[in-house]
């Protein structure tokens, strides 16, 4: 889990949108909501925790572009 931790950190950058159209082709792009931690966002849907990741959802914490 700390190795996954660090290459997320590693890995967050600030980008133009002109970086993320492909992404956005293929709905590959979800927002995160400012209140949660975007690597703890991360690592749960990495590790896929299902009833985490689930709850903000339902809470509207993590939603897709509209």
């Amino acid at each position: 889990m700390q190795q996954l931790k660090q290459q997320l950190e590693e890995e967050l950058a600030t980008v133009t949108w002109n970086s993320l159209t492909d992404h956005a082709k293929r709905d590959g792009i979800i927002i995160i909501d400012s209140a949660l931690n975007l690597i703890e966002a991360g690592i749960a849907i990495a590790t896929d925790n299902s009833s985490l990741v689930q709850g903000w959802i339902e809470k509207k914490l993590i939603t897709k572009p509209s």
